[in-house]
């Protein structure tokens, strides 16, 4: 699928962006301009849009539902309708309650309680069954922040190939923070349900890869994370805000009259906030460094003012309301000790502001302080930049707020830290004009080459890419006994089958892999069969592979077909490239070494291969350190005989000449040109042997990373039943034609097959 200009977009957010009001019988609706819907606006000039989300109505009886969507759908709004205990639940207990404390860091605020998850689920649910039902072909689901995080895999699995992109607009934690909410997992899978994720900053994007490792089983190549058989990219696309309105005097007013009146009481220097009264805009730690800022240096009382705008927000959460009390608190306590007749050091303005005001009030400020104990990005900072046309001003800001990563030029500040704090407000309002524009100018550039105007479309354009990459790296999942009966129909069968993480699970220790008796009975009793020929195609040491399968009729190849035993024969044979093992020494002195730096690594020898194990090490680490230990391997085997195959929880050495799928040309040769061949495998070497035979071959990859198969099954236990199934309807067939062999009977036997 390609995302074209008549491709329809569904954009799915908690609440609409409007407003409902009801006069008398009828709904007036007045659409609001924030951060996402001016993000999104220019994408209505190419697209036709649908916006599913809460209208704000609850508990509204069936003709008032008729009649709320009738005038959104009349503006290409979709209503899901929820109750009050929906909203107290989803919303208010867990949303906002959990989550918004949670990736904020501000753990001490998390309701002791948790409450809230089934409600989330269910209204997550609702959002779903709202998508699937407006869907249509063609279209494209983006889905947007923390309220919804499970509704990407809630789509894609009734939507299987839609396009689906998220967008958190929130911060998301490090891992060992994320680690604290028990529905970790459930979040994670939910996320990872869309095809695309993104985030304001690479630091969210990063969390967000350590916590889908460390929590969900995903895996992290260079470019993309691997869940559930496919490739989902994790990208930073921060929201821009349009600039172009706020750098123009004549669209939202000129000059602030309560800044005006501040400099005629004598004022010299006006600083600014503006906030939400959340409890993450750190109002209260600001006001404590203004008065910091006031006690070291009394000469400024009298010249210096906060003007603190705090739109009120969620006042029906008693932590907002108690956050509320504490910062008017702080604010009479600032004003009691500095004030003077005529003086007030903070203006608190405990209201809504519209676009024009704060407008007048950026352009007019000497100082900005953005100074957030947490915040997903923060485009206020942006406003405030793109309002400066005359190029002066300074800007004070968070390094712990997401924009932070862009706007460098800004006076960075940690807000935990007070006296820091006050000492760059300080230096910010003794600043010379010269220096502030010189980093105004730079801030401005930076603004307004990223502006929201190209913000959605890049991100759906990211979507596009990944989406056009499905054919090539998704196998469908295929059930094992379906499999099975397909192929119980072939004439002749030849399988090729990895064996660790393919016919066992990948095991802390290599030796605990070891087969057990039903293994052992199911791979007897299929290779016993006339018509099917056996290859077990492994990494393992020839010496293993003959004590653990050596007895059954089955073809063994070893170091990954290094060396071969044929059925029938008890003698191995080297094949050729892999004699040459002089790099061994070199590989395992820097191998032995990485193993000292990393506990619980391992390496194992063997006769044509060297491998460095770190499966009993965290997945993050060792994976970080089996990368680091690839690439100085690549760099100093550069030009050698030997190569680097990284694996599951492995980095492996062998003869440049050796792989499996040799193995599997070289038996391809002496085969007649209607025998149907099998190939299962779990790993990157497998790949090998899924890229040399025919296409219409049956492929199948165990997993759920990407790979050139063309059907995959879960894990080995779908594997082994794969092949029991197999083995009794083939063997069913034998019996009936009178084909069958007696290779292994004790085997064939014991699964009651006679």
């Amino acid at each position: 699928m390609t995302i074209s200009k008549t491709s329809r977009i569904i954009i799915v957010s908690n609440r609409l962006p409007l407003t409902l009001h009801r006069s008398g019988a009828r709904w007036r609706v007045r659409q609001s301009t924030g951060g996402l819907a001016t993000g999104l606006s220019p994408l209505r000039d190419q697209h036709s849009l649908v916006w599913i989300g809460w209208s704000g109505v609850t508990d509204s009886d069936d003709t008032s539902r008729s009649a709320i969507e009738q005038v959104l759908v009349a503006k290409g709004f979709q209503a899901v309708h929820l109750t009050s205990d929906d909203v107290q639940g989803f919303y208010t207990d867990y949303s906002n309650g959990q989550l918004w404390p949670l990736y904020h860091y501000q753990i001490d605020r998390l309701d002791p309680e948790m409450k809230g998850w089934e409600a989330y689920e269910r209204v997550n649910q609702i959002f779903a069954d709202a998508i699937i039902e407006a869907y249509q072909p063609g279209d494209v689901v983006w889905i947007h922040d923390y309220q919804l995080q499970l509704v990407p895999a809630m789509v894609r699995a009734r939507l299987a190939e839609a396009p689906i992109a998220f967008f958190s607009h929130v911060p998301f934690p490090s891992s060992e923070i994320f680690r604290i909410l028990p529905q970790k997992q459930q979040i994670l899978e939910g996320l990872l349900g869309a095809d695309v994720i993104g985030f304001h900053t690479n630091t969210y994007v990063n969390n967000f890869n350590s916590a889908a490792q460390r929590f969900a089983g995903a895996t992290l190549d260079a470019e993309y994370l691997h869940f559930g058989g496919r490739e989902i990219t994790t990208l930073a696309s921060p929201l821009g805000i349009d600039s172009g309105l706020f750098d123009d005097p004549g669209k939202l007013g000129d000059s602030s009259k309560l800044i005006s009146d501040l400099r005629d009481s004598g004022v010299g220097h006006v600083l600014l906030a503006v906030d939400r009264l959340d409890y993450t805009k750190g109002i209260i730690r600001r006001l404590l460094a203004l008065s910091d800022l006031l006690e070291r240096h009394p000469e400024l009382i009298g010249n210096v003012t906060l003007i603190q705008v705090a739109a009120p927000t969620r006042e029906e959460v008693e932590a907002y309301r108690r956050h509320k009390r504490d910062v008017e608190a702080m604010v009479a306590k600032v004003n009691n000790r500095f004030s003077k007749p005529g003086y007030k050091p903070v203006v608190y303005l405990n209201a809504a502001h519209g676009l024009k005001e704060v407008a007048e009030l950026y352009r007019d400020a000497d100082v900005m302080l953005v100074t957030p104990l947490r915040d997903g990005l923060n485009l206020v900072a942006k406003e405030f930049v793109a309002s400066r046309v005359d190029e002066c001003g300074v800007l004070v800001l968070s390094e712990l707020a997401g924009v932070s990563e862009e706007m460098g030029e800004a006076l960075l500040v940690n807000p935990y830290d007070i006296r820091g704090t006050s000492e760059t407000i300080y230096k910010a309002i003794l600043m010379p004009t010269e220096q502030q524009r010189v980093r105004m100018a730079a801030l401005r550039l930076g603004i307004a080459s990223s502006d929201c105007h190209t913000w959605a479309e890049t991100f759906l354009e990211k979507l596009d890419q990944q989406v056009q990459r499905r054919p090539s790296i998704a196998a469908k999942v295929s059930d094992a006994v379906t499999i099975a009966r397909d192929l119980s129909h072939e004439n002749r069968l030849l399988l090729f089958l990895d064996y660790d993480g393919t016919l066992t699970p990948i095991c802390d220790s290599p030796d605990h892999a070891k087969p057990d008796a039903d293994l052992l009975t199911t791979l007897g009793s299929l290779a016993c069969l006339e018509d099917v020929d056996v290859h077990i195609v492994s990494g393992r040491p020839r010496d293993t592979l003959d004590s653990w399968l050596g007895s059954l009729p089955v073809n063994l190849h070893a170091e990954h077909g290094a060396w071969t035993r044929l059925y029938g024969s008890s003698e191995w044979t080297t094949n050729p490239g892999a004699a040459d093992v002089s790099w061994m020494p070199m590989v395992r002195e820097i191998m032995d070494r990485w193993s000292e730096k990393c506990p619980g690594a391992t390496v194992e020898e063997k006769s044509t291969a060297i491998a460095w194990h770190f499966r009993l090490v965290s997945s993050i680490h060792g994976q970080r350190m089996a990368d680091e230990l690839a690439h100085i391997l690549r760099e100093r085997l550069s030009g050698s005989s030997a190569k680097v195959t990284p694996g599951k929880a492995v980095v492996e050495v062998l003869s440049a000449q050796t792989s499996k799928g040799k193995i599997v040309q070289r038996v391809l040769s002496t085969m007649p040109p209607d025998v149907a061949v099998v190939v299962i495998g779990d790993d990157t070497t497998d790949e090998d042997m899924f890229r040399v035979v025919d296409k219409a071959s049956m492929n199948i990859v165990v997993g759920d990373h990407s790979s050139l198969a063309n059907e995959r099954i879960k894990g080995p236990g779908e594997v082994l039943e794969l092949l029991r199934m197999l083995a009794l309807l083939r063997r069913r067939r034998a019996l009936a034609e009178g084909l069958l062999s007696e290779r292994v009977p004790p085997l064939g036997s014991a699964l009651g097959l006679n």
